[in-house]
């Protein structure tokens, strides 16, 4: 089954791992949104964040994170990382990642990763806006 209506933001230095995510994620049904002057608003659509660590800086990552929940505390973020060991599991919570996924990167599990949660991002939405609904039908 092919998600819909769901954004997904990739942030990467690595531009063949970008393009094979961007491949990937079009292949599940959701549309990827080019980082390149994005809007506040915009953020706010985003449904699943893929954030490569391995080449930035903790404190600009947990600082661009922290932005990004400000504007949209329903995102769900992965984190891609070959730091195996607790200390970085625990940031990667400490900031809100909702999955670790540990290079080397098996393609089939990452796969299923991204779609679990762009799924569960579908779900949010369309139960949000069931409630939308119900809202205006107690009003009237």
């Amino acid at each position: 089954m092919k998600v819909r209506n769901v954004q997904v933001l990739i942030k990467t230095e690595d531009k063949d791992l970008e393009e094979r995510l961007k491949e990937m994620v079009s292949k599940i049904g959701a549309r990827v949104v080019e980082t390149e002057n994005l809007s506040k608003d915009e953020l706010k659509k985003i449904d699943l964040l893929i954030i490569d660590t391995r080449e930035m800086e903790y404190e600009s990552m947990f600082e661009f994170i922290g932005e990004i929940r400000k504007l949209n505390h329903k995102i769900k973020i992965m984190w891609l990382t070959c730091k195996d060991n607790i200390k970085s599991s625990l940031l990667a919570m400490k900031v809100g990642v909702t999955e670790e996924v540990f290079f080397p990167i098996d393609v089939k599990t990452l796969k299923n990763k991204i779609k679990i949660l762009l799924e569960v991002s579908q779900k949010e939405k369309r139960e949000h806006q069931s409630m939308l609904k119900m809202e205006k039908i107690d009003f009237v």
